[in-house]
């Protein structure tokens, strides 16, 4: 009993001396509180969407990505579209039928680059795989051709040079031409996976002269014969290397729809001409312009059998001429309100079995002149000043439109026209437009969080 109540004074002289000793004299001051903000306080802590995020829409669906690391590519060849952060080095794929994300592992390409001590500058999504531009530590830079389910297949196409490369490519990705120096050539094919080191004789500013074509079989080259003066090009095997066609006589050519066809002028007359590339054959088809300015062109139309040109002769109107290639009739309409922000190649698109569309200045706005092929009746529509942008799609004319203080997107076939849905801002700028798959694309501007892209099918 007596140890019992030894030991329980010994404690409460324990906790006494400590009490003393704690407080000692000294002033316990109380620390100012923290002001901690909770996540469901301030939505800027929660945290961020590592993938984009698809929503469908009536006419076709919304990705929205968090923020501006991610580059987006509208060729692939398991996916419709290729999204791509670089920093992170994550991808996605994306489905446009179902609407589908699928996630990509880009682990084989970090890691050889990681190896090489390498500085990724460029991805870009090709027919097969992906393409990396890269530089080492001595500023050197690399084209590294990454193929296979993994990319674990690696191909060097360009390696240790000082200079940049400039890339060309056709729509379909599967070739591409390096230049450097505007001396230096070398042609890709993407799917072979097969390099070709050219040599191009008496062209100067090389990629402003080089046209790859559709198909990726070919390349044509635009030159000068030294002695004549006069305006000339070549065709060259895009694998072989070898000058096929050489001093064929023309000036601002340009590929039809496929590899067969070559548009051009006949610097002489301002005839326009087409080179039938399996016969080896020149065909004049438009007619002289002794007292006409051909202005631009002569571009493939919409429909694949008209040849597209604009003239203008001193003191008149500018006019549009719809050549058929097959048929040779020749067709005219005069532009009133081309202006010289207008460009043949953007500005008109003409589908002989269904619209002729024209975008023009007129007065204070912009205006899309619509003329339906069949019936031959038209309508005016105006643009958005800002983004006067159009396309068709499945006999539909989609354009934006300035309404209510706020950009719309518009549909018409002629016979009706429907709102299909706002812009959030007016911020939002076009980057990437394609005609022939009705893909538009857009973006926010540098201040804001996130970018958006509508897919319309």
């Amino acid at each position: 009993m007596k140890q019992r109540n030894y030991f329980i004074i010994t404690i409460w002289i324990t906790v006494l001396i400590f009490f003393i000793t704690a407080c000692g004299g000294e002033e316990i001051k109380e620390k100012a509180t923290i002001e901690v903000t909770m996540p469901w306080e301030d939505p800027w802590f929660l945290p961020e969407e590592i993938a984009p995020f698809v929503k469908p829409l009536e006419f076709g669906w919304e990705i929205r990505w968090p923020n501006h690391q991610w580059e987006i590519e509208a060729v692939s060849e398991l996916h419709d579209l290729l999204i791509i952060d670089k920093n992170e080095m994550k991808a996605y794929g994306f489905d446009m039928n179902d609407g589908d994300l699928t996630q990509i592992s880009l682990d084989h390409i970090q890691q050889f680059h990681n190896e090489q001590k390498h500085e990724i500058v460029k991805l870009i999504a090709a027919s097969e795989g992906i393409l990396i531009l890269s530089q080492n530590i001595n500023k050197e830079y690399y084209l590294t051709h990454h193929s296979g389910k993994s990319f674990e297949s690696r191909e060097i196409v360009v390696d240790s040079k000082k200079e940049i490369p400039e890339l060309l490519m056709n729509e379909q990705r599967n070739r591409f031409v390096i230049i450097y120096h505007s001396e230096e050539l070398i042609s890709y094919n993407v799917n072979r996976r097969k390099k070709t080191q050219m040599e191009i004789k008496d062209a100067d500013n090389l990629a402003e002269k080089v046209h790859i074509s559709p198909d990726g079989g070919y390349i044509l080259v635009e030159a000068q014969d030294y002695e004549s003066g006069s305006a000339i090009f070549s065709i060259h095997g895009a694998d072989s290397g070898r000058e096929l066609v050489s001093n064929i006589p023309g000036s601002n050519p340009s590929w039809g729809m496929d590899d067969r066809i070559i548009l051009f002028r006949l610097s002489e007359t301002q005839q326009i001409g087409v080179f039938f590339r399996e016969k080896r054959q020149i065909n004049l088809i438009g007619k002289p312009h002794d007292e006409k300015e051909i202005l631009e062109g002569p571009y493939i139309a919409a429909d694949g059998n008209h040849a597209l040109y604009i003239s203008k002769k001193d003191g008149e109107n500018t006019e549009l001429h719809i050549l058929h290639l097959n048929q040779q009739v020749e067709r005219t309409l005069k532009l009133q309100q081309w202006g010289r922000k207008n460009r043949l190649n953007s500005d008109i698109y003409f589908h002989g079995e269904k619209f002729l569309l024209i975008r023009s200045d007129r007065d204070d706005h912009v205006e899309l002149f619509v003329q339906d092929a069949v019936s031959g009746s038209t309508a005016r529509k105006t643009l958005a000043e800002e983004n006067p942008i159009f396309f068709i799609l499945d006999d539909q004319i989609y354009y934006l439109s300035d309404q209510e203080g706020s950009i719309k997107m518009m549909r018409t076939n002629l016979i009706t026209t429907q709102k299909i849905t706002g812009l959030p801002s007016e911020k939002f700028k076009i980057s990437h437009f394609a005609k022939g798959d009705g893909i538009l694309l857009h973006h926010s501007s540098s201040g804001e969080k996130s970018r958006i892209v509508w897919l319309i099918r």
